[in-house]
């Protein structure tokens, strides 16, 4: 891994495609809340750079509006532990290439899962395509349409531009979705996906791969 982020943002211009070097943990914000979109597992691609935020945790019974929200208690260039209200705790680790270690613990009764969410600028993917799992790739719109695209699909979810190039991210998401936030005014889609404890809630671990790839329908 490089060491700074700074470096491999300065890179960005000459890199084509994702590469084990080109995944960096952005915890270099000296001020998270500020910019939520800047905090997390930051991609260098051939479509630009793309952050996985920090995920939210799912209280049940709750609305979205009060997922506990994460603070960062610890990081270096290749993890980031986070806090919540209740005491849940979740560490993002780089731990080879294109792959990252999610672990969470010390979770209250009442969690039901974490919430993850990475936005996509328009100008990265219009001409290109989407797909989840073994879904057929579809076109990104050209205009701003009803705010859901997707909803429910699980399996690999890959995006691409309009050459082809593409990024695909693997989890063991319980649900994950694509909402088109130009009806709200924002430049982009974000992708969003949940991944649910079981119950009762207990400590554990999953993985997350992001690799370069192509998609042509």
């Amino acid at each position: 891994m490089k060491p700074l982020l700074a470096s491999i943002l300065l890179c960005a211009a000459a890199m084509p495609h994702l590469a084990a070097d080109d995944i960096a943990l952005s915890t270099f914000n000296d001020n998270p809340k500020a910019g939520p979109t800047k905090v997390g597992l930051h991609m260098e691609t051939a479509l630009g750079s793309i952050t996985l935020e920090l995920p939210q945790l799912i209280i049940q019974g709750k609305p979205a509006s009060e997922r506990e929200k994460p603070e960062i208690t610890n990081s270096t260039e290749t993890e980031v532990s986070v806090s919540f209200k209740s005491g849940a705790t979740f560490r993002y680790e780089i731990t080879a290439p294109g792959e990252v270690t999610c672990t969470y613990g010390n979770l209250p009764t009442d969690a039901a899962g974490l919430f993850f969410s990475m936005f996509i600028r328009t100008e990265f993917i219009l001409g290109g395509h989407y797909a989840f799992g073994t879904q057929t790739p579809k076109s990104f719109p050209d205009i701003s349409g009803t705010p859901n695209l997707v909803d429910g699909a699980k399996g690999v979810f890959v995006f691409a531009g309009p050459t082809g190039d593409a990024v695909s991210l693997e989890m063991p998401a319980d649900w994950q979705g694509l909402v088109d936030y130009r009806t709200g005014g924002m430049n982009g889609f974000s992708y969003k996906s949940k991944v649910y404890f079981k119950t009762p809630p207990a400590a554990g671990s999953f993985q997350i791969r992001i690799q370069p790839t192509t998609l042509n329908p």
